[in-house]
């Protein structure tokens, strides 16, 4: 898998987990089916599937984070990505 693959996930369970959602919660929650969701999040949490990038923005809509939080490649510039979103969030 590709570096970014790996980012991807990584950041997705990061996020999820935050959320306190379970696969199956974020599943329902892009209008995958109760029965598909957790399958296709697992998937891509396991990095036997890719999502394109409007599935990943959608899965960033859906944690209500910035879409680049998925793709930042250290943990400081998540952290920091996180924390301008929250900040932005709540000005508006």
């Amino acid at each position: 898998m590709s570096h970014v693959t790996q980012i991807f996930s990584d950041r997705m369970v990061e996020a999820r987990q935050l959320r306190g959602m379970s696969q199956r919660q974020l599943g329902l929650a892009l209008g995958l089916g109760k029965d598909t969701g957790g399958v296709r999040i697992n998937r891509y949490e396991r990095q036997a599937s890719t999502p394109t990038i409007t599935v990943a923005a959608s899965i960033a809509e859906a944690l209500h984070i910035p879409v680049a939080f998925l793709f930042a490649d250290t943990t400081a510039m998540a952290k920091c990505i996180l924390d301008e979103g929250l900040r932005s969030a709540s000005a508006e």
